[in-house]
């Protein structure tokens, strides 16, 4: 675990309960794999779908020099976050990514700009902490897992993943909405009911 990522688990213990700490500290473990609704090879095929994308981006020098980009993948769908400067490279990255084995789909939300700064990002970690805990705020509905939702931040857009319920979208939609320095909420659930 890096250093960042006790700092943050350690700030977020201090403004959060105990609670969501430890939804929070299970996530980080991997201990939330066993509450996913994913099949186990869907979560290794979609391990291995980010693991090929990073040493795919990272292999071309001019997208590893000159952007900053985030692949997440989920039932072997891609959302593709960050900056790349010139549309050409946007158009590479995104051709890179749906070329990977096991990809269904690309969440094309790379914005074609300069990389985002060092405040902006650490920014954008702190807004994903705030989410996730808040997220652990839901006990409305029965059976609902933070968990399993995916959160991905990037310039204050959040963005989420998961397999859901409808009734548990709409709980996350409303209390996500509700937070602040979120700028935009783009959800892209898969729905199991």
């Amino acid at each position: 675990m890096t250093l960042f990522r006790i700092t943050l688990l350690c700030t977020i213990s201090l403004l959060t309960g105990c609670s969501q700490l430890a939804t929070l500290a299970s996530e980080a473990s991997g201990l939330s794999l066993l509450h996913d609704r994913r099949h186990s090879d869907t979560i290794i095929n979609d391990e291995m779908i980010e693991q090929r994308a990073t040493m795919n981006l990272l292999s071309d020098k001019p997208l590893f020099t000159h952007a900053h980009i985030n692949v997440t993948a989920y039932n072997g769908a891609i959302l593709a976050t960050g900056e790349v400067p010139t549309l050409n490279l946007h158009k590479k990255t995104i051709a890179i990514l749906r070329v990977i084995p096991g990809v269904k789909f690309v969440h094309d939300h790379l914005r074609t700009t300069q990389p985002s700064s060092f405040y902006a990002r650490n920014r954008d970690s702190f807004i994903t902490a705030k989410v996730k805990s808040d997220l652990t705020n839901i006990n409305h509905i029965p059976g609902f897992d933070a968990t399993r939702v995916k959160v991905i931040t990037e310039n204050a857009k959040v963005y989420m993943m998961g397999l859901v319920r409808k009734d548990e979208a709409k709980a996350i939609i409303t209390r996500v909405n509700k937070i602040s320095g979120v700028s935009e909420l783009i959800q892209t659930f898969e729905y199991i009911d």
